[in-house]
């Protein structure tokens, strides 16, 4: 009997080939979701990095890094402010983060201090150049005489031996010293200029900015990294938009946008930084601090005449007191004079006048004694007074000097603090 040879139909055919399509078609889309995580996952981390390392280049110099002019990797600040990452400055060794677009707020437009519109001694730097490290902030300081930040000595205004007539009026005065500084307390300042008060939405769109909800934000700087594909077919792997403009960090990928994006406002980075205690010891504190020291100073020199000016009233009084006593003794002698007269003429005659005589000197010898003994009771009160007076002047003296060395002291350390930065040699 022979066998009929078969073979597949062309249904049979057509199922398998399409049973295969589809395998292939879902293990390609497995694979391609599985690169593309895997390429996402990379990105991430490589942003990451990129963002950390500007942080520390902050800490380290003052400022963040300006872009690099091509993907050589080395900050170019005739770049602008939008450019090629400058990971080589940032010490970063992996050569892909040459590929990330670095935008930085490089803002050289004057804004009002946000401290006080008030204009000051010394203006005051109101840019929001980033890149700079110069130093912007100056704290408000209280003093008397020259201000000199290497040796705050403040001038003797008196001492004990100086009459009330040859003292001048010292006036307390507050300025913004320069200190001459430049640390991070100083861009702290500068992201502070950056953020508050907002410049207008021209200004804001002119430079590194995002848009939120149709307004430009203000950005201390931003990452942009590109996908593997050219998504919105503008000629090029970036699909975000056009710089100084860069997209938000949330922004999810699309077919019109696989760009990686990471910005940093000038709030974040501030918070980041920890500029908020810094600025708050450094600035305000112990400035007023050092102020409120002075006025003291100042204070108790002023104290110091109220008591001098009291010394010599106490002196004027132990002398009246004195011409009181001296005078009521006197009365007290022409009484006993009166009454040994009047004694001497009741000898002669028996009247009643020498008698009259005698008893009006007694009552003047009576009233005599009692003024002496007020005048002597006013004369041990105003020496009380006077020595009263004198120990609280001899004491105010020791606390004026320690009020001095103090005031110094805290003066010294407003700069050693700005000096010093947002942390030790920082």
């Amino acid at each position: 009997m022979r066998m009929k040879n078969r073979g597949f139909s062309l249904l049979e055919l057509a199922v398998v080939v399409l049973i295969l399509g589809l395998v292939t078609t879902l293990t390609w889309r497995f694979i391609a979701a599985r690169l593309q995580q895997k390429e996402a996952v990379v990105t991430r981390s490589l942003l990451e990095r990129a963002d950390w390392a500007l942080t520390g280049f902050v800490l380290s110099n003052h400022r963040l890094p300006c872009p690099s002019a091509d993907a050589n990797g080395l900050e170019d600040c005739a770049t602008g402010h939008v450019g090629a990452l400058p990971y080589r400055t940032l010490g970063m060794a992996d050569a892909r983060a040459g590929t990330i677009r670095y935008g930085v707020l490089r803002r050289s437009e004057t804004v009002v201090d946000p401290e006080d519109p008030t204009p000051f001694d010394t203006p005051l730097p109101r840019d929001a150049v980033l890149t700079l490290a110069v130093d912007r902030f100056y704290p408000l300081v209280g003093f008397i005489g020259a201000f000199t930040p290497a040796a705050p000595a403040l001038p003797t205004l008196t001492t004990k031996d100086n009459p009330l007539s040859g003292r001048t009026f010292v006036p307390v005065e507050a300025k913004n010293i320069p200190l001459g500084y430049a640390n991070g307390i100083d861009f702290c300042y500068a992201l502070r200029v950056a953020e508050d008060p907002s410049p207008d939405a021209g200004v804001t769109s002119a430079n590194v900015h995002t848009n939120v909800n149709g307004s430009p934000r203000q950005l201390a700087y931003a990452l942009a990294l590109p996908g593997v594909l050219d998504a919105n077919d503008a000629g090029g792997l970036f699909d975000t938009p056009l710089p100084p403009e860069f997209g938000a960090s949330t922004a999810a990928t699309t077919w019109l946008n696989d760009d990686r994006v990471r910005v940093v406002g000038p709030g974040v980075l501030w918070n980041r930084l920890g500029c908020g205690e810094a600025v708050s010891a450094i600035g305000h504190a112990q400035p007023n601090a050092a102020t409120a020291a002075v006025m003291l100073y100042q204070a108790l020199y002023d104290y110091e005449q109220v008591l001098e000016q009291a010394l010599e009233l106490a002196n004027a009084n132990i002398t009246m007191a004195s011409s009181g006593v001296v005078g009521a003794v006197g009365s007290i002698i022409d009484a006993v004079s009166a009454g040994l007269h009047a004694a001497g003429d009741s000898a002669k005659s028996a009247g009643g006048l020498a008698a009259s005589s005698i008893g009006a000197a007694v009552l003047m010898g009576v009233a005599a004694a009692v003024v002496t003994v007020s005048a002597a009771l006013a004369l041990t009160t105003a020496v009380e007074v006077r020595n009263m007076t004198d120990q609280r002047y001899q004491f105010l003296q020791g606390l004026r000097d320690t009020a001095k060395g103090f005031a110094e002291r805290l003066a010294s350390n407003v700069a050693t603090a700005d000096a010093k930065g947002l942390y030790l040699g920082r």
